[in-house]
C-alpha cells in the first residue's frame, strides 16, 4: 500500500477542467506553508529560544532540507535532557515523513499543467532549474502513461498531498507541545510544605448573649 508521502501513481484519466489542478496546487502550497510554520515552532521549542545564532541560521536556511538538518541538529544537542522515546519519535517523523513530503511539495510547486488525450495533468517540468538544461519530454498529446515523465498528478492527487501537509503540521505542533509538557514535568519539583505560623493575637471578642440575659 502506498504511503501518503510517496509519489502517486499515474492515472489513465486526467481532469477535464484545468482549473481544478490550479486550485489544488494553490491549496497544497498554502498548507505546506502552515507546515513550515509548525516546523519553525518545533525548532524554537527544542532550542527554548526565539533569538540567537541558531534561530538566525534557521531563518537564513534555503530549502526545507537545510531546515530539517538544523532541527535534527538541535534535537541532537538537546538529546540528553529529552525523553528518549519522544526524541526518537520526532527524528523518525522528520526522516520518514517530512523529508519525502518535501520532495512532493517541490514537485507540486515546479510542475506544469498540460493537456493530454485523456485530460489535464500536473507533470514534471521539462528543464532543470539549477542548471537550466532542457530535458527531452513528450509533447502534450503523448499517450498515457507518460513513461518519460517523472510524475503525472491529477487535481485529486495534489489535493491528497495537501491534506497530508495539513495533518503533518498538526502533528508537528503537537510534538512541540509534548516537548514543553515533558520539560514542565521534569522541572516541576515537589513543593515543601509551608511553615505553619501562629495567627496574630487578637483581643477576644465578647460572647454573644442570648435574649433575656
Amino acid at each position: 500500500m502506498r504511503k501518503p508521502w510517496e509519489r502517486a501513481p499515474a492515472t489513465p484519466i486526467g481532469d477535464a477542467d484545468v482549473g481544478k489542478i490550479y486550485h489544488a496546487v494553490g491549496l497544497a502550497l498554502s498548507r505546506w506553508q502552515i507546515l513550515e510554520v509548525a516546523l519553525s515552532y518545533l525548532h524554537g521549542t527544542i532550542l527554548q529560544a526565539k533569538v540567537g545564532a541558531e534561530v538566525a541560521a534557521y531563518r537564513r536556511a534555503a530549502g526545507v532540507g537545510s531546515r530539517l538538518r538544523l532541527i535534527k541538529g538541535a534535537l541532537e544537542a538537546q538529546r540528553a535532557v529529552m525523553p528518549g522515546p519522544l526524541h526518537a519519535e520526532i527524528v523518525a517523523f522528520l526522516d520518514s515523513e517530512i523529508a519525502p513530503l518535501a520532495d512532493r511539495r517541490n514537485e507540486i510547486a515546479q510542475g506544469t499543467a498540460v493537456l493530454a488525450r485523456r485530460g489535464h495533468y500536473l507533470v514534471a517540468p521539462g528543464y532543470i532549474p539549477r542548471k537550466l538544461q532542457w530535458r527531452r519530454v513528450p509533447v502534450a498529446t503523448d499517450a498515457f502513461p507518460f513513461r518519460r515523465l517523472a510524475y503525472t498528478y491529477t487535481a485529486a492527487q495534489v489535493a491528497d498531498f495537501g491534506e497530508h501537509f495539513w495533518e503533518c503540521s498538526r502533528r508537528t505542533f503537537q510534538f512541540g507541545n509534548r516537548l514543553v509538557e515533558a520539560r514542565e514535568a521534569v522541572s516541576r519539583a515537589p513543593t515543601a510544605p509551608r511553615p505553619r505560623t501562629l495567627p496574630f493575637l487578637r483581643p477576644p471578642m465578647p460572647r454573644r448573649q442570648g435574649p433575656g440575659v
